[in-house]
């Protein structure tokens, strides 16, 4: 005797023109999309319904849409990565190593490096030299190593040519050569996380404080606290190990740094006789990277969002309720999600901007 159990969860949202996530904690099955939109034009070429099921292939799925000249439904396969990606973002393992040809040290947009490729698979295409599109991890080149094993946001993607290290700054190095790296496909998931440092210089409003550039797109807010390591493998590494080991709280984010990037965190440090940061070309035994380390936060803040960034404030139950304060919250916050990504567009089920969008998603199970 088999026992069944099935549920179905909907909704609905206006599309921006942007993806769409919808979370499904449990997972999912199967999830109908309706463009009311669509539904209720004539001839307008773009889709109506969208449908996908597990075992689909990825970042597609079906799709009926009209046609131009009336309102005839024809239904089709969603073209490649423009349909639905499951996502669970608790798997922040790399994928597959895949070659880079080379790094030149100055190719990239605010005068960073640019990693060479003939492969960008899972990596999107976005046009400009300062929109971050996505985290690779560099494994190793032929070279000078001081890259290997650091993540870094990428930009200004050239697809299956290059792409930016767009925080990094230029490298002493001409071209370390060949080599791997690594697609991240998504964040460490306990906020906030461990960032690797690639800057820091005197604020030039406020010679009592620093700005500090991150490899990776962060997440820190006002008012948290943060240590640095700032290891000493040989004399030159990284210049300002004066910094090593203090702490500070975030006192500004998305300050411009000496290359007009802004992701940025400024912490109450002064560091204005400290040596000049450098990044080190070393592949001496224990080098290691400097990093910025959340250990908790500025107390004012917490009682302003004590459940972690992002959340409301819940008002007291009773006169009498006292206030929750947890000061360490968000350093232990776990930011996983699992369920849909809907991709946007004329032909794709999150639509294109101001279109009203429903769906119907199910999950079931049996033994």
């Amino acid at each position: 005797m088999f026992e069944v159990w099935s549920g179905n969860l909907s909704g609905s949202f206006t599309s921006t023109g942007q993806n769409v996530f919808l979370p499904f904690p449990t997972g999912v099955d199967f999830i109908n999309v309706y463009n009311e939109t669509n539904m209720y034009a004539e001839g307008t070429g773009a889709g109506v319904q969208f449908y996908w099921r597990s075992g689909m292939p990825v970042g597609q799925g079906v799709q009926w849409f009209k046609t131009n000249a009336g309102t005839t439904i024809n239904v089709d396969e969603i073209a490649a990565n423009e349909g639905f990606f499951f996502q669970d973002t608790s798997v922040t393992t790399a994928l597959s190593q895949t070659a880079l040809t080379g790094i030149t040290a100055n190719g990239g947009g605010y005068g960073s490096p640019q990693l060479l490729t003939a492969n960008t698979n899972g990596l999107s295409t976005v046009a400009g030299d300062d929109v971050p599109a996505g985290i690779v991890r560099v494994y190793s080149t032929v070279g000078a190593q001081q890259l290997a094993g650091i993540d870094f946001s990428v930009a200004n993607i050239v697809a299956n040519t290059s792409m930016d290290l767009i925080f990094m700054p230029a490298i002493a190095d001409a071209d370390p050569g060949a080599g791997t790296y690594a697609v991240i496909p998504f964040n460490p998931y306990i906020y906030p996380n461990n960032r690797y440092i690639t800057k820091v210089i005197v604020n030039p409003a406020n010679s009592f404080q620093a700005i500090v550039t991150l490899s990776v797109v962060h997440t820190f807010q006002i008012g948290q606290k943060v240590r640095f390591i700032v290891p000493q493998v040989t004399n030159l590494a990284f210049g300002m190990t004066q910094l090593n080991g203090l702490a500070g709280t975030i006192v500004n984010v998305g300050a411009e740094d000496a290359n007009d990037a802004t992701n940025t965190i400024t912490v109450d440090i002064n560091v204005s006789s400290f040596g000049t940061w450098e990044n080190p070309l070393t592949t001496a035994p224990g080098f290691s990277w400097a990093q910025v380390v959340p250990f908790g936060e500025n107390t004012g803040a917490a009682n302003l969002n004590p459940y972690g960034i992002g959340t409301v404030f819940p008002a007291p139950t009773s006169v009498q309720a006292p206030t929750p304060v947890y000061p360490y919250a968000d350093s232990v916050m776990n930011t996983a999600q699992k369920g849909l990504l809907l991709v946007a567009g004329a032909n794709s089920p999150a639509g294109v901007n101001t279109d009203v969008i429903s769906w119907v998603a199910g999950k079931s199970w049996n033994k």
